[in-house]
């Protein structure tokens, strides 16, 4: 339903509160996705323009890669999908790489191929079969993938990069370092877990 602009204006003044007030980044980038179906209704209309001036410029501020780390698979596809309609290319590769990544460490390789190759405008794969092998760890299906991939340059180099920074983390042997699960409670959203690296 599209809000009247009383409504409108009550809402915004309303976002702006919880994005200045917000001490987490990745909740204060939840309400502007939230918020975005409300103004892409009226983004058209002149009298709306400087919300939506104001509303590019919260995202294009807010999108950095250390505030995408706590963010679910489909949250970052909601935010990927914001940047995409307000044409922030560098917010984009940010936000698809992160995804990408995430699908990766999820053994879904294929999903991370096919955002890659919408980022970089190339063309899909006409075979880049996933390794589904459950014994495989969710690295070694990644290795696999790689193996076989051709015809799309650009995101195989991301998705090597990827694998690069994975094994990399994973050669590093620490007695010094411990990673921790924190659990975020906020009565206004579902609780959120937070992987955070302790010494």
């Amino acid at each position: 339903m599209t809000l009247s602009p009383v409504q409108f204006a009550k809402a915004f003044e309303k976002l702006r509160s919880d994005v200045s007030s917000s001490l987490s980044k990745d909740i204060a980038l939840l309400a502007l996705c939230d918020f975005w179906p409300n103004l892409n209704d009226v983004r058209e209309r002149a009298d709306f323009g400087s919300y939506l001036t104001e509303f590019r410029d919260y995202i294009e501020k807010s999108v950095t890669v250390d505030r995408l780390i706590d963010f679910s698979p489909e949250e970052l596809e909601a935010l990927l999908s914001v940047c995409r309609e307000l044409n922030l290319e560098s917010q984009q590769s940010i936000v698809a790489t992160a995804t990408a990544t995430l699908y990766c460490y999820l053994g879904e390789p294929d999903r991370a191929l096919k955002l890659l190759t919408a980022l970089f405008n190339e063309p899909a794969p006409a075979r880049a079969d996933a390794a589904t092998d459950n014994k495989l760890s969710e690295i070694e299906r990644l290795e696999l993938f790689l193996s076989g991939l051709a015809g799309c340059p650009q995101s195989a180099a991301a998705l090597q990069k990827i694998l690069a920074q994975w094994q990399g983390e994973n050669s590093k042997l620490s007695h010094e370092r411990a990673l921790c699960l924190f659990v975020e409670e906020n009565h206004s959203r579902p609780a959120r877990g937070r992987m955070r690296s302790l010494k």
